[in-house]
């Protein structure tokens, strides 16, 4: 079984892609009124003005979240979702808590 982190990174990654192609194919008006991609508008961080670092960045980063959120996150019914007393922690995809002892 894969672990959070990879999932997690995976599911980033994928977010990544989809968010880079959604602001590459958003047009916005740049700062003197000319029309440009807004994923341009990302790669200024790094000091370049490239669609593919603005691509890039943009995945790296949710790649990034993406596997922290899979540290912080455990699947339910795990082992290590339970509380040293055996009761469950709180479900972390809004299932209930009837049935849980």
């Amino acid at each position: 079984m894969k672990s959070g982190i990879t999932i997690g990174a995976g599911a980033g990654f994928v977010g990544g892609l989809a968010a880079a192609l959604a602001l590459w194919i958003l047009g916005i008006k740049g700062h003197e009124g000319q029309m440009t991609h807004a994923i341009v508008l990302v790669s200024p961080t790094v000091g370049s003005g490239s669609f593919l670092v603005g691509a890039l960045i943009q995945v790296a980063v949710a790649t990034v979240l993406g596997a922290l959120f899979g540290v912080c996150t455990k699947p339910p019914g795990s082992a290590a979702s339970r509380w040293p007393s055996g009761r469950r922690s709180m479900p972390s995809c809004g299932g209930s808590w009837a049935g849980s002892r």
